[in-house]
């Protein structure tokens, strides 16, 4: 866990009030499934602090679940619904009957320098179409979306470093790809492969690279809504690209593109054979296009 995440977990753990810190009694869940008759997979996570990762499971599983936690402050959950195909996994706080805040404990865990975190590893089936909704607060999470099926990903991200990489052709329609964060570090690379049509980026204090390498299947569009951070686009120079910018006290470098009432359009627009479309809001931001060779 990097010194950044684990600053401002401390300052989160300690802002909600003083906590008296107790011996550690780590547990280990490991869940999987076989595949059957699914033909889709609903995933639903929330992991406040800790270590998260996601890829592929096994050939034949419809999900691999390992999650490892301390019992003297966290309660698992972990449950599979048959009826909608819906997984739910998580780390929360056990209820209390004085209404403490169920981040609150969460947050412990990351509280001292003598603290390890909580981990969550988690597969997901190749075989069937995905929709996962990623939900994280204080973590350092990698999320490797090869070979996997998505129809949907919502990823939502607090005082977190969080990297999504679409290393192969997501083979069918990603019809929502949205991401939202905050005080983050956040870094989505081969966009290109995502085979979504429309995107959809806030952040906040943080920093976002999108990197639109990849087999660019269809044109894109991307809503962009920036406060208070910088987003950096890493954009392949054979593809086409217009930026609708709306800026208030914000910067726009965009190098090699001719801008016309607030819009940014790449030399190669007309004849490019795929075209990515961004409509751009900053306020006290900075958005930069990067051009690569790839």
């Amino acid at each position: 866990m990097t010194r950044a995440i684990r600053a401002v977990a401390m300052l989160v753990a300690a802002s909600l009030a003083p906590l008296t810190l107790t011996a550690q009694s780590w547990r280990t869940l490991e869940a999987a499934r076989q595949r059957h008759a699914e033909d889709t997979l609903r995933v639903r996570v929330t992991f406040a602090a800790g270590t998260f990762k996601v890829g592929s499971a096994p050939h034949g599983s419809l999900y691999d679940v390992r999650l490892r936690w301390d019992a003297d402050r966290l309660a698992p959950v972990q449950r599979y619904d048959v009826a909608t195909g819906t997984l739910e996994i998580g780390i929360n706080t056990p209820k209390k009957e004085d209404g403490s805040n169920p981040w609150r404990t969460a947050f412990l865990g990351m509280s001292s320098s003598h603290d390890e975190p909580s981990t969550l590893t988690l597969g997901v089936s190749r075989d069937v179409p995905l929709d996962l909704y990623l939900r994280s607060g204080a973590t350092e999470s990698n999320f490797d979306l090869s070979d996997l099926s998505l129809s949907r990903l919502r990823v939502e991200t607090g005082a977190s470093e969080t990297h999504l990489d679409f290393r192969t052709p997501n083979p069918i329609p990603l019809n929502e790809l949205d991401v939202n964060s905050g005080a983050a570090s956040v870094t989505v690379s081969n966009l290109g492969n995502s085979n979504a049509q429309n995107v959809r980026v806030h952040t906040g204090v943080g920093a976002v690279d999108l990197d639109f390498s990849g087999a660019l299947s269809r044109d894109m569009n991307v809503n962009l809504d920036v406060v208070l951070g910088a987003v950096t686009l890493t954009v392949p120079r054979d593809f086409g690209l217009r930026v609708r910018m709306s800026k208030v006290l914000a910067g726009f470098q965009a190098p090699d593109m001719i801008e016309h009432d607030g819009v940014y359009t790449s030399g190669n627009w007309a004849n490019a054979g795929h075209k990515i479309t961004v409509d751009a809001n900053a306020s006290f931001g900075n958005v930069e296009v990067v051009w690569s060779e790839k």
